[in-house]
């Protein structure tokens, strides 16, 4: 299953798209990845970093954490969805 099959439903419609469009125009840079881990950062009118950490534990869960002003009230924004297609298109999936 492709990440928007298995998240879309975590996202607003607008950070989708938001997010669709900065992965689009090659503005995620991937600072590091690992099976659990991701740190990236996403450019833009203003630079953000990105923090993903897998869990397997108990099911699949993951977290996210974001400097933008939209994560910092507690939700998934474009620049978490922007990181997670470019994983996809990378092939470098959690």
């Amino acid at each position: 299953m492709s990440i928007e099959q298995n998240l879309a439903e975590f996202f607003k419609p607008e950070e989708r798209k938001k997010g669709g469009d900065l992965a689009a125009k090659d503005l995620v840079a991937i600072s590091s990845a690992s099976d659990t881990d991701v740190r990236a950062f996403v450019k833009g009118s203003g630079a953000c970093r990105v923090s993903l950490t897998a869990e397997k534990v108990a099911g699949h869960t993951f977290s996210a954490d974001c400097t933008c002003p939209q994560s910092r009230k507690g939700r998934l924004c474009k620049h978490v969805w922007a990181v997670l297609l470019t994983l996809e298109k990378k092939a470098l999936i959690l």
